[in-house]
């Protein structure tokens, strides 16, 4: 997942427009962070906040009313009483010089006397290479070597995250899987996978790999802030469990306040419940993965949580509600909520609202500029990468620019700065009829004649170029005969960009013969307009 400076240089520095993907709800809401108070302390397992107000989404009219639902509990304050397994994998690259791996250092060493001399632990570190530092084993008669292994650290290098989880997966699998211990690995790393969507998903499939063999995944990200969407996807893999330690904090205190709830799952096949009252229905989710949401005939709506999600508490759900509206603001407006989830024990419980959540009218109303914010530029650059109206996406983007200059968008300067860009950029589009001329003059239907370096065509096939800026490639013969390739692409002067590749042409048209070129890479591709 994109961050914000990611969005930022994308919009500021590329010739093209982004996709509409590139610039999530999940990012920016991450970005803007927002902490709000309650009525009282969660003194519960787990507990359930709300807070409502008006809605003011002006591309989503019907909707009545923007409701945040808070999840939380305090951290667990004791192991589990059966023993653990726990393998610590540390990042010791040169990116955790500043302090932070001398914090990091000081709250695992604050915490590590918790652990009994039953239960077992192994270090791992990983900088350029992984190195297994203390073998898995007993801490009984161990304790002196693991705190000098710890103590012992030192940043440098570059970081091979893939490498040093790797050893610390195989590692926890080597131990015996007894019945009632707790297996899990513990990454504390500044390398995050939020930037990097192949990262992301790696990490992912790491932890169901994990899982599948029993071993838990918890991971604490150093000087970064989870977005709801990566911290939901951990959380419903069972055992997947993190912690945001933002800059700032005191990362020492941070995890040995934080240590057992990272090592132990008190709460699994968490599920949380909510629906509008008659007459209502939740329009819209926002900072949750589709995959983790299902909808009854009757409108109510499920998200499989995961027990590490619900533990990091004070995570905002934000969802849009359509109908009449007769909640007062604050509360939970008409909604009917509550979480299901699973002890330790295998006994089920289940959680209705105990807490409101006090949120201040700048808050709601920064989290409702976020949501506006998201919801124009997609929409905008839907409309541009799908052949619409390309005035009417950039007014829209000139009536958005026009509300940021109003206290509730105050915050977003970056969001402003790029909404200018790309604003600038469907103007320059606009104006520049000889784009449109050659993608008029380009669009139809043409055979491949030669290709060089491109293994997505070969000599013969039929290459499509429509209006819309799809670009369809079908096999006419030969393994894959008959089967369609789809990718998008963008025109700006003379130049052609396939979406989501490096492909890059200058475009050559004379008569029936057109003539695709990157002159950086030598590929080329030479077709015959068909009839």
């Amino acid at each position: 997942m994109l961050d914000l400076a990611e969005m930022e240089r994308i919009s500021l520095d590329s010739v093209f427009l982004p996709k509409p993907d590139m610039f999530p709800v999940e990012a920016l809401l991450a970005t803007h962070f927002q902490t709000a108070s309650h009525a009282a302390p969660c003194d519960a397992r787990v507990c359930i906040a709300a807070h409502s107000a008006p809605a003011n989404l002006p591309g989503r009219p019907d909707d009545t009313r923007l409701v945040r639902l808070d999840l939380l509990a305090s951290p667990v304050a004791q192991l589990p009483d059966g023993p653990i397994e726990l393998v610590l994998v540390i990042d010791r690259s040169g990116s955790m010089e500043d302090g932070k791996l001398e914090q990091m250092k000081r709250g695992l060493l604050t915490a590590l006397p918790a652990l009994r001399d039953s239960d077992r632990l192994a270090v791992v570190a990983f900088g350029e290479s992984s190195e297994l530092l203390v073998p898995l084993g007993e801490v009984g008669g161990r304790r002196e070597k693991i705190v000098d292994a710890i103590s012992s650290l030192e940043p440098s290098g570059l970081t091979n995250l893939e490498d040093g989880l790797d050893l610390g997966f195989r590692t926890a699998m080597k131990g015996a899987a007894t019945p009632g211990q707790d297996r899990r690995l513990l990454l504390i790393t500044d390398q995050w996978p939020n930037l990097d969507p192949a990262m992301q998903d790696g990490l992912i499939d790491l932890a169901r790999a994990g899982a599948a063999q029993s071993v838990g995944l918890s991971t604490v990200g150093v000087h970064q802030t989870f977005d709801n969407v990566l911290a939901m996807r951990l959380s419903a893999i069972p055992g997947g469990r993190f912690l945001d330690w933002a800059e700032g904090e005191d990362g020492a205190a941070l995890l040995a306040k934080n240590f057992a709830s990272l090592v132990s799952d008190p709460a699994r096949n968490v599920q949380l419940h909510f629906g509008p009252d008659a007459g209502q229905r939740v329009t819209a989710l926002y900072g949750v993965p589709e995959e983790l949401v299902s909808v009854e005939d009757n409108g109510r709506v499920s998200i499989a949580l995961g027990g590490g999600f619900v533990e990091a508490g004070d995570r905002g759900i934000y969802a849009s509600i359509a109908g009449p509206d007769e909640g007062d603001a604050g509360g939970m407006a008409g909604l009917d909520v509550n979480l299901t989830a699973t002890r330790e024990d295998g006994a089920e419980f289940s959680v209705a609202p105990q807490l409101s959540t006090d949120m201040a009218k700048g808050q709601m109303g920064e989290a409702q500029a976020i949501i506006d914010t998201h919801l124009t530029v997609t929409g905008a650059l839907e409309t541009y990468h799908t052949g619409g109206d390309i005035a009417e996406a950039r007014q829209e983007l000139e009536r958005l620019q026009e509300r940021m200059r109003t206290p509730p968008y105050g915050s977003l300067d970056d969001e402003r700065q790029i909404v200018a860009a790309i604003e600038r950029k469907l103007r320059a589009i606009e104006e520049n009829t000889g784009s449109l001329a050659l993608l008029e003059a380009i669009a139809g239907r043409w055979e491949v004649l030669s290709q060089k370096g491109l293994a997505g065509a070969r000599k013969g096939d039929l290459l499509e170029l429509t209006r819309e800026r799809e670009l369809l490639i079908t096999r006419r013969s030969g393994p894959g005969m008959d089967a369609t390739s789809r990718q998008t692409f963008q025109i700006t002067g003379d130049r052609l960009l396939v979406d989501d590749t490096d492909l890059f042409f200058r475009i050559e048209a004379k008569g029936d013969r057109l003539t695709l070129h990157d002159e950086l890479e030598g590929d080329r591709l030479r077709l015959k307009r068909l009839p």
